[in-house]
């Protein structure tokens, strides 16, 4: 594999870009959105798509730009009303320069929040009418205690430290009544080496200077600034009533030229030391648990690895170790362990007597090849932080990745498309991979991460089957037909990715 990074100038063009689209086009969609709002009933009907093949419970939110006398909201799905949330959140723009007290209270916008349930490849209805009285605020999910905020639902109870940089200093699961942060140390501790500083600096050693707390019937935020060195950090900490996850999304501002990484210079070409190769001079999210991190599996392309290397760290060309994670890694000792759900692919490191860490930010002199400049963009990476019992097979890590990937897609408006479920998994461990319409067939494609050889799944009422095929969508063998009750099974070994086509009735045959 080859990696190959640029620093061109076409990249300020794209940072404009990327401005227009988190702010003006942003605006124009919420407009288009509050637009749609019947006059009459001042009501909205927006249609949620579930893109999971099960039947799944969803959070599902909604950007609208509604009139500022919008205070609350009701929410109804097939007539009958469900807990809903409506309230200002700061934008996500990652693009504008980032003042902290001030970003924090301006350029807000409404969002609607709410739990739906859905059956596989669902559309399905939702009416939202905005309240212009004040309902009380439901603040149970998230209080404050000296310098500590507190996140708490049915499953899990966390602290955040505000003296020690926003870190979380307490992960405490309810069922297990285990602690999963270590004793005196931090989960999402911010650390990496400041060349202005000349050392590593870590959020552990920043009071937070500025608080921003949203809560409702499902969510709560909390919204926090510090300052890291010379930059500016803002951590914002999103807690889910059904879940004993926490959304994670920091970004950091730097001043003109800021250098985060290894601080080793020089001016020879053939010296195959490389700075950007050393991520844990970079700045980093580590994860300090109270259980020893024997081992890490990490996801690949229809993988997951486990890691050979007690120590990730190296700078040489010739020594060369594979440390990046695509969509997740997990730490274990086999008993208890913590998954991360990854943004975008990236670095991890990972060093035999220390915490894993998730790389975030790096830009420093390149070792003779070229210069990285932090300066001038805000830098924003999201992540999830999931604990859990046993190991990533036990906890199903990988199935709540395509929870965290495949977000509900939503639409204004009623659906005009046909919402019976063409196809159903049944069994745990199984991915689809693919599901597409070509020369007027249609097919699905299988990965299989779990131990089980056998892939139960329920199939449409105008398919009879399905056929196996070789990836080219060659037909290979008969078609195995579903029985009375829809159901099929299909022989697959493990980390084997099969496609099939659906075999249609005759009468359905295009």
């Amino acid at each position: 594999d080859v990696l190959i990074c640029t620093n061109h100038e076409f990249t300020k063009s794209m940072r404009y870009q990327l401005y227009a689209l988190n702010n003006n086009f942003r605006d124009l969609k919420n407009n288009l959105k509050s637009s749609l709002i019947d006059d009459e009933t001042d009501e909205l009907i927006i249609t949620v798509f579930n893109p999971l093949p099960r039947h799944i419970r969803r959070f599902v939110k909604l950007d609208l730009a509604l009139d500022s006398s919008a205070h609350s909201c009701k929410v109804f799905s097939d007539g009958v009303e469900i807990k809903s949330d409506l309230f200002e959140l700061a934008s996500d723009s990652s693009s504008v320069p980032l003042d902290a007290e001030s970003n924090m209270q301006n350029d807000c916008h409404k969002k609607v929040a709410f739990y739906g349930d859905f059956k596989p490849y669902e559309f399905k209805e939702f009416t939202v009418k905005p309240l212009h009285e004040k309902q009380r605020e439901d603040t149970s999910l998230i209080y404050r205690s000296k310098d500590k905020v507190v996140f708490e639902n049915a499953l899990v109870k966390i602290e955040t430290d505000l003296s020690r940089g926003g870190c979380i200093s307490s992960y405490f699961d309810k069922k297990s009544g285990f602690e999963y942060v270590k004793n005196g140390g931090a989960v999402n501790e911010l650390k990496g080496y400041f060349d202005s500083e000349k050392r590593f600096v870590s959020s552990l050693e920043s009071k937070v200077n500025a608080v921003s707390v949203q809560s409702g019937e499902n969510i709560a935020v909390l919204r926090m600034s510090l300052e890291l060195a010379t930059s500016k950090v803002i951590i914002e900490y999103r807690f889910y009533k059904e879940s004993s996850y926490l959304d994670v999304k920091t970004t950091v501002s730097c001043p003109n030229g800021t250098k985060i990484g290894d601080p080793y210079k020089t001016d020879d070409w053939h010296d195959l030391h490389r700075t950007f190769y050393d991520i844990k001079y970079g700045l980093n999210a580590c994860f300090a648990t109270s259980f020893e991190q024997k081992h890490l599996d990490k996801h690949c392309a229809f993988d997951v690895c486990k890691s050979k290397d007690c120590d990730t760290s190296y700078n040489n060309l010739k020594d060369i170790k594979h440390n990046i994670a695509v969509n997740w890694l997990d730490v274990t000792d086999g008993n208890h362990g913590l998954a991360v759900y990854l943004g975008r692919t990236t670095a991890y490191t990972k060093e035999s007597d220390y915490e894993i860490g998730i790389s975030l930010l790096w830009g420093t002199d390149c070792s003779c090849i070229w210069n990285s400049d932090l300066s001038g963009v805000n830098n924003t990476e999201t992540y999830r932080i999931f604990p859990h019992d046993g190991t990533w097979e036990d906890a199903g890590v990988y199935g709540a990745n395509e929870v965290y990937n495949r977000k509900p897609c939503v639409f204004i408006g009623k659906a005009k498309l046909n919402s019976d479920t063409p196809f159903e998994l049944i069994s745990d461990n199984v991915e689809v991979s693919a599901l597409f319409t070509e020369d007027g067939n249609d097919y699905i494609r299988l990965f299989n991460y779990g131990k089980s050889r056998v892939i139960a799944v329920k199939i449409g009422g105008e398919y009879t089957g399905l056929t196996p095929c070789s990836h080219d969508k060659k037909i290979k063998e008969k078609a195995i037909l579903k029985d009375a009750c829809g159901r099929a099974e299909l022989p697959m070994r493990r980390f084997e990715i099969s496609t099939y086509m659906l075999t249609k009735t005759e009468g359905n045959r295009r």
